[in-house]
């Protein structure tokens, strides 16, 4: 019998990271930590040698090149239902809970592949790493409705825990039936498939791409689609705005991308669109990018092969597409191109990239004369396979075509890296895209990005609030609370680009779990992914900031050493370096001290950004700094 491997970027067809996740405190973590009665059943799957695993991966698959390096697990196919097999567990009068144990010796991450999923509302499903380094959840009702049939991403370590509950009066009971497993023996989540484009691209994190395009980045997305039983990334698109501000989510794309021989590759209801797949750092490979933001399956509305488009209507709401945070992408019908453009796309299916061009697009037609097209050569970055489709920007960052091809690439010479990408002008015409992009019959020729939910206010106020279950409060510049209370069993994180200011009245009563974060990558999903706070805070309250404080770090940029400048009224608790994950990779506490001129080394952290944390007794003040060396 031959073993089936799946293979990262190629995966089976049923493979579809598609898992819809909300956020929340899994009840066996917190709400019955202390019932030492609770043993959850431990099903074991089958263990291997996982070198050996790997040996006969690339020798099964000689033939292919990509494959070597790319497969990461084998698929065991095991019945179970959650109910029948996992341990039930009663709560009171309210809820019923199952608790199932995956474990298999030696690997390295468990996926679960779901027959059905079919639950009630308020009904909650929890994934986790037995150490908790990971969690997945909580899948709800919602997964029901999009796709009942899916399977996880890799959940990290040799042993899982799937944790299900549900209210005891509900008129439908849950069913939840898994039709197998993944065994991974290589970590790709930390080893790839990251880094596989050419030298030469551009992180969408770096600055200044990620203020300046911020609000487009959050519009791309990256195309996985299923042939002959397995499931490719391939192609890149963009979410593209209409008229009437309404969020459907049209998706652009290329049209080439569903024209193969293949009629299971044409259709994009087997498609899964991925997005905020993105390094978190400037010089990151990827390794750390989200791979949970996914929509499965979509509509085709409109194609034409003149300027190579193709118009989707993806499987989704408006709702969940706010609370991954994406935006619309605007566009420009006119040939009027007054300054440089750029492109963001997924090279190869790897992290997300941008290119620049310094330079005006040239009409042209496709590799020969012609208006079809926009002809792009690059001053910084190229494109690659998988990046058909990328939407091309203008000036004004509005979509002005979407990518057919061409011979650039990092090694391509100076006269070659260039491409086409068919005009949106064209599109529009030939595809009559005015019935879904204008639905307000205005006959205007362009519109701006629309993002679902607006994450550049100067300000987000939070007051006379009770925070419960999992909140996010983002602010584009600051977020202030005051008379707010984050109750027993919440999961709060306050993120803003230049302050907390946590007021009188403001508490986080034992039991909760807070984490107030300066993070500078605005309207970006990125910025929570991962978080998971630790600690316990009780009854915290913090007086407005002090004007007096100043706090220096320079020079910014460095190689690792910097000095640290502070001067205050106020007496100085603490330093600290924070990572962008939100991981404390430095600290020192200090006693006392309102003047400091001090020369810290950090030969030991990597490239990367990261968030000074200065506290004082009465204000905490933070720094965005660069490591390059």
């Amino acid at each position: 019998m031959r073993t089936i491997f799946i293979i990262t970027l190629v995966l089976l067809g049923r493979i579809t990271y598609a898992q819809y996740s909300e956020g929340g405190i899994p009840l066996l973590d917190y709400t019955l930590k202390n019932n030492k009665q609770i043993l959850p059943k431990v099903y074991g799957i089958k263990s291997y040698k996982n070198d050996s695993l790997e040996a006969e991966s690339i020798k099964q698959y000689s033939d292919c090149n990509s494959c070597k390096k790319n497969f990461y697990g084998i698929e065991e196919l095991r019945y179970l239902d959650i109910k029948k097999s996992g341990q039930y567990i009663n709560i009171g009068d309210t809820t019923d809970v199952w608790v199932l144990t995956i474990k298999s010796t030696n690997a390295l991450a468990i996926q679960v592949i779901f027959k059905n999923f079919i639950v009630p509302l308020k009904a909650k499903m929890y994934i986790y790493s037995e150490n908790r380094e990971m969690i997945l959840g909580a899948i709800t009702n919602n997964q029901s409705i999009l796709n009942p049939h899916f399977t996880t991403q890799p959940i990290i370590g040799n042993s899982i825990i799937i944790e299900y509950s549900e209210p005891k009066r509900t008129n439908l009971k849950g069913q939840i039936e898994i039709d197998g497993f993944v065994y991974s023996f290589k970590n790709i989540l930390k080893t790839g498939p990251y880094g596989v484009s050419g030298s030469c691209h551009n992180n969408v994190i770096c600055e200044p791409h990620m203020w300046k395009w911020r609000r487009e980045i959050n519009s791309v997305g990256l195309i996985l689609y299923k042939s002959n039983n397995n499931l490719y990334a391939h192609c890149s698109g963009s979410l593209i705005n209409n008229t009437a501000n309404n969020g459907i989510p049209y998706f652009l794309t290329a049209n080439h991308c569903i024209n193969s021989t293949n009629a299971i590759a044409n259709n994009p209801q087997n498609w899964v669109v991925l997005f905020h797949h993105q390094a978190q750092s400037c010089s990151g490979n990827g390794s750390d990018a989200p791979t949970i933001y996914s929509i499965s399956g979509g509509q085709k509305l409109t194609n034409n092969s003149n300027s190579d488009f193709t118009l989707i209507n993806l499987s989704t709401t408006s709702e969940i597409l706010k609370n991954y945070k994406v935006c619309l992408a605007g566009w420009n019908n006119t040939e009027t191109i007054t300054s440089e453009s750029g492109s963001i796309h997924h090279p190869a299916g790897d992290a997300k990239k941008i290119s620049l061009s310094n330079t005006l697009p040239t009409s042209s037609g496709w590799y020969t004369n012609g208006t079809s097209h926009w002809k792009v050569y690059w001053s910084s970055g190229v494109t690659e396979g998988g990046s058909s489709g990328s939407p091309l920007f203008d000036n004004n960052k509005r979509i002005i075509g979407q990518l057919h091809g061409g011979p650039s690439s990092c090694s391509a010479s100076a006269s070659d890296k260039y491409d086409y990408y068919g005009k949106f002008s064209v599109s529009y015409a030939d595809g009559n895209l005015s019935q879904f992009l204008d639905p307000t019959n205005s006959g205007v020729n362009s519109v701006d990005t629309y993002c679902y939910e607006n994450c550049e206010t100067d300000n987000l106020m939070v007051s006379n609030s009770q925070l419960n279950g999992s909140v996010n409060k983002i602010g584009g510049l600051t977020v202030e609370a005051s008379n707010t209370a984050v109750n027993s069993g919440a999961y709060v994180n306050f993120v803003a680009k230049n302050q907390i200011r946590l007021k009188p009245g403001f508490r986080a009563n034992n039991g909760s779990y807070f984490r107030a974060k300066n993070y500078s990558f605005e309207c970006s999903m990125s910025i929570i992914t991962g978080l998971r706070v630790a600690s316990q805070i009780a009854n915290l309250e913090q007086p407005s900031l002090n004007s007096e404080t100043s706090v220096r770090l320079y020079p910014n940029p460095n190689n690792g050493s910097f000095t640290l400048s502070i001067k205050s009224l106020s007496k100085l608790k603490s330093v600290e370096i924070i990572n962008m994950l939100g991981n404390i990779i430095f600290t020192e506490s200090v006693i006392s001290e309102q003047t400091i001129d001090k020369i810290y080394s950090l030969s030991n952290i990597k490239e990367g950004y990261y968030i000074l944390k200065v506290e004082f007794e009465d204000v905490i003040k933070t720094i965005k700094f660069e490591l390059i060396k």
